[in-house]
């Protein structure tokens, strides 16, 4: 009688489990990377609506803001423009974002926590001791990786991102 080819029963048990050790381990890593993610997520996303009102207010030549609100410990953010001067309406193309509340979120802006772009796309009233937005992740500091993303904006109306451990 010929010998079949093949796996015996033995070894398919070995490399599952080889298979499962494999996994098992890399599983804080891989956590590790999605929390990573998260945050840049979040942070490119507070970016995204800073750029998209300075586009709209000068596309549309009035002034546009980026308003951030904590309510029961949870921040959002909303693009709204200035029309009639003095009167602040939500853009209607746009929707309220919030930030992750696994996220610790750190302002450092002008009171009423706003960002208020001009016609040219510079910032009103200015204050270089006033320009941050920081979104920390206490998970990833736990583990001794970067865990603060920083964005700066300044008066040009541009930003920049930092990232570094906290």
């Amino acid at each position: 009688m010929p010998k079949r080819a093949g796996f015996t029963l033995i070894e398919m048990l070995i490399s599952i489990a080889i298979i499962g050790i494999l996994t098992v381990g890399s599983i804080p890593s891989i956590l590790n990377s999605i929390e990573v993610r998260s945050l840049d997520n979040a942070a490119r996303d507070i970016v995204s609506s800073l750029q998209l009102a300075k586009w709209q207010a000068v596309s549309g030549k009035l002034n546009h803001r980026v308003r951030f609100l904590a309510t029961a410990g949870v921040w959002s953010y909303r693009i709204e423009s200035e029309n009639p001067p003095g009167t602040w309406t939500a853009e209607p193309r746009t929707t309220i974002k919030s930030v992750p509340t696994k996220f610790t979120v750190g302002m450092n802006l002008p009171a009423g926590y706003t960002v208020v772009f001009t016609p040219i796309g510079f910032l009103s009233g200015y204050d270089s001791t006033l320009n941050t937005v920081t979104l920390t992740s206490a998970k990833l500091g736990g583990l001794s990786q970067p865990n603060r993303w920083t964005i700066r904006i300044f008066a040009s109306g541009s930003f920049q991102l930092l990232k570094a451990a906290g």
